[in-house]
């Protein structure tokens, strides 16, 4: 009983992460985004790995996305889950001084 437990419990972790790398690498967001003051960029690199900078302080990130979401985790900070808008650009999350970040031209 207990190897079926570890077998069911590998085989769902296996999953997900492989699902997390599907998302990450299958027409999810990726390039550079920027507030419209320049003081939030966020870049988006390929394998899930993204930089986060605010107010010149940058640090970096894993991320995944999933339809309309993408979901950034820096550090011990938890996650923040960031909404792709209809144009392509980011908003941050309700209530965040990030409001929305634009693609830049690359």
């Amino acid at each position: 009983m207990r190897n079926i437990k570890t077998v069911v419990r590998r085989i769902a972790v296996g999953g997900s992460l492989a699902a997390g790398i599907m998302m990450t690498g299958c027409g999810g967001p990726s390039g550079v985004y920027q507030s419209s003051n320049g003081a939030v960029v966020l870049n988006l690199k390929s394998g899930g790995e993204a930089t986060f900078s605010m107010m010149g302080e940058s640090q970096p990130c894993k991320y995944t996305s999933e339809s309309k979401k993408v979901t950034l985790t820096c550090g011990d900070e938890g996650a923040m889950v960031l909404t792709v808008l209809d144009d392509g650009s980011l908003m941050g999350p309700p209530g965040s001084p990030m409001g929305t970040l634009r693609k830049t031209k690359s």
